[in-house]
């Protein structure tokens, strides 16, 4: 992968990881679940959530880096 395609392939990896953060959301919103599954999906939807702000910060700082000085 080339460095200027950084952003880009990291911006695709917080759409994947939001998408799954989304699923697990959806999933903890069943009224069948027990509220040891409630916390497990709640808490993965977290963790999907803040691995996509991390995601997005990184192709930030790479796009900032690839730009020529103006």
């Amino acid at each position: 992968m080339a460095r200027n395609d950084l952003p880009q392939k990291l911006m695709a990896d917080v759409t994947t990881v939001l998408e799954d953060a989304h699923e697990a959301a959806v999933q903890a919103q069943s009224p069948k679940l027990c509220g040891l599954m409630f916390e497990q999906l709640a808490a993965l939807s977290i963790a999907n959530a803040r691995k996509a702000v991390e995601l997005a910060e990184s192709a930030l700082d790479a796009h900032r880096k690839n730009r020529p000085d103006s």
